[in-house]
């Protein structure tokens, strides 16, 4: 019970902290990625620019994934906490720590979710929403 208050706590002063900043990371990756596959349909390809442009793109798309990855990890792992704890030898314990553990399963029925600027939660939905919005975008840039 200790280590989820824990956690617990550990996400709002996160959210406190760095929402505003990995929303607005999220945001220039957006254009950052749109752009970046702009540039890659414009230079020639199988040369030291193509390959730095792909390496750079691969490294903005890791760092927007590893948010989403474990923002989705910590939603899972939260959502499946009361199965857990009910599937456990709970009826072998004590008073004290069966009436601790009911305070834990009321807890984790609200998943612990992690925002960006408490608008999108870290998921691997919103990284694929990043990605068709950078998709969105060169689509209407190579219009023009």
């Amino acid at each position: 019970m200790i280590n989820d208050v824990f956690i617990f706590s550990f996400i709002q002063y996160y959210e406190k902290i760095y929402s505003s900043v990995v929303f607005t990371q999220f945001t220039a990756a957006v254009v950052v990625v749109c752009i970046s596959c702009l540039q890659l349909t414009r230079i020639e390809p199988f040369t030291f620019t193509f390959f730095a442009m792909i390496s750079f793109l691969l490294t903005m798309l890791l760092e927007i994934f590893l948010y989403c990855y474990f923002g989705a990890t910590l939603y899972e792992e939260s959502n499946s906490l009361t199965t857990a704890i009910y599937m456990g030898r709970w009826y072998d314990y004590d008073l004290k720590s069966k009436k601790a553990l009911i305070v834990l399963m009321e807890r984790s029925k609200r998943p612990m979710i992690v925002t960006a600027g408490k608008i999108l939660d870290l998921s691997l939905v919103t990284f694929t929403t990043i990605l068709r919005r950078a998709y969105s975008l060169l689509a209407v840039l190579k219009n023009y």
